[in-house]
């Protein structure tokens, strides 16, 4: 399934977003669409505009202070996660954002849009509601501008000025293979190859130090199906690629693993 016609604007002010909302009321905000693609590719909702507001100065801050946090309308989830002074002052969030989606949709999903549009299958939602009570208050995939993403939950439109890769070009010669690539060539880490270039790319785009425990080369893995199951092979050449012990099936972290 496809969208409707729709109409596209990307303002850079936030006077520019509203004038533009006010004019149509089928307009709606995009900000991470990780939501809103997918209803409007099943055509669940009727939009005849879309807002985007990422480029729209400021809209994608996380401030601390002892009341609280506060969380702009663009600001992805990978960044409220990642925000050590957002999870001092609210110490649940970030284990509630750690259980929503996988890293390519946390890299474009924000936590206003999975509030706003209260989706049952984003864990954020249920997830803050509790840490607000509690405080009181195969797949596609390519890199945008260096994050992992989900190019099926992305218009081709939103990629405008930014810097995109994909796995053709992550060899460093015709005649020679990057080191995950080559260490998946020898753990035989794919079968039907259907999968593999989401894999190579989740795992090309983020820092080995931050991942490099077993459980959480899982978690990493998770975020990418193999209809073939081959896991294991995968988990090896990660381990065998960034120089450390295996991950093995019985880990601690295999609840957050990919599923077999």
């Amino acid at each position: 399934m496809k969208p409707a016609p729709f109409d596209y604007c990307r303002p850079t002010t936030v006077a520019e977003a509203v004038e533009a909302l006010s004019a149509d009321e089928s307009g709606r905000v995009l900000a991470g669409g990780q939501s809103l693609i997918p209803a409007m590719n099943f055509r669940l909702t009727d939009v005849s505009l879309l807002v985007d507001i990422r480029r729209v100065e400021g809209l994608d801050r996380v401030a601390s202070d002892p009341g609280g946090v506060t969380v702009g309308a663009a600001a992805t989830q990978s960044r409220v996660l990642g925000d050590d002074d957002a999870a001092a002052a609210v110490p649940g969030l970030r284990a509630a954002l750690r259980h929503v989606g996988h890293l390519q949709i946390r890299n474009r999903g924000t936590v206003c849009g999975s509030l706003a549009h209260a989706d049952p299958g984003d864990f954020a939602v249920a997830g803050l509601v509790a840490v607000l009570e509690a405080e009181a208050g195969a797949v596609r995939t390519a890199r945008l501008d260096g994050d992992a993403v989900r190019s099926c939950l992305m218009l081709a439109v939103q990629a405008d000025g930014a810097e995109v890769r994909t796995v053709e070009d992550l060899a460093p010669g015709s005649e020679s293979l990057s080191p995950m690539q080559q260490a998946f060539h020898e753990n035989h880490a794919l079968q039907c190859g259907f999968c593999t270039a989401g894999f190579l790319m989740t795992l090309e785009s983020v820092d080995p130090d931050e991942w490099r425990e077993p459980d959480r080369i899982i978690e990493l893995l998770s975020g990418n199906l193999c209809r073939c199951t081959g896991y294991q092979n995968i988990v090896s050449a990660v381990a065998q690629a960034w120089g450390v012990e295996e991950a093995s099936p019985g880990s601690e972290g295999e609840s957050h693993g990919p599923s077999r």
